[in-house]
């Protein structure tokens, strides 16, 4: 099942748009801040023991974009710094929508770049209250039938929004809200 044009189109829109800033109030998060948001939503969304097609996530390369993260928190960092500054727990790889460059319709998808990883940034940060955020984590990987390099790929995704509250012992996991699924 390859997916839906407009995933992929939706996918990439949020990502560019999280490199724009909004006009406007906006509220300022410590890079420290960010760092502990962003660890907390991806182990509620990708802990280390959930299956993307088959695959635990464990098993996978983490592609996530340190530059669209850390933009949408207010944070023009050069893309070659983003990764020094915010530092997560989970390993990952540093990388931006091109690393999904050979992932589109326009050509057999292959998706080379991404092979059997997962790109993932967490963008769209809302504070409600000064105790309470909302994240959105945009997660997509390949699915093969084989692992040649030559065969065909079919593509998956989600995104997630995630909220989070402010407690003596920092940011913690609430719940998982809306889940768009492509």
């Amino acid at each position: 099942m390859r997916p839906h044009r407009s995933y992929r189109v939706a996918l990439l829109i949020a990502v560019s748009c999280a490199y724009a800033r909004p006009a406007g109030a906006q509220v300022q998060y410590s890079v420290a801040e960010v760092r502990e948001i962003v660890d907390v939503a991806l182990e509620a969304v990708l802990p280390p023991d959930k299956e993307l097609s088959r695959i635990s996530v464990a098993q996978r390369r983490i592609f996530f974009d340190h530059a669209a993260t850390l933009a949408a928190f207010g944070h023009d960092e050069p893309v070659e710094i983003a990764p020094e500054r915010l530092q997560l727990r989970r390993v990952v790889e540093n990388a931006s929508p091109d690393v999904m460059e050979d992932c589109t319709e326009f050509r057999p998808m292959r998706c080379v770049g991404l092979g059997q990883g997962v790109y993932v940034s967490v963008t769209h940060p809302i504070r409600p209250t000064a105790s309470e955020v909302v994240v959105w984590v945009h997660v997509w990987w390949t699915s093969r039938q084989s692992p040649s390099a030559d065969e065909r790929v079919f593509g998956a995704g989600f995104s997630s929004e995630v909220f989070l509250a402010r407690t003596g012992q920092g940011w913690q996991y609430v719940r998982t809200g809306q889940v768009n699924v492509s």
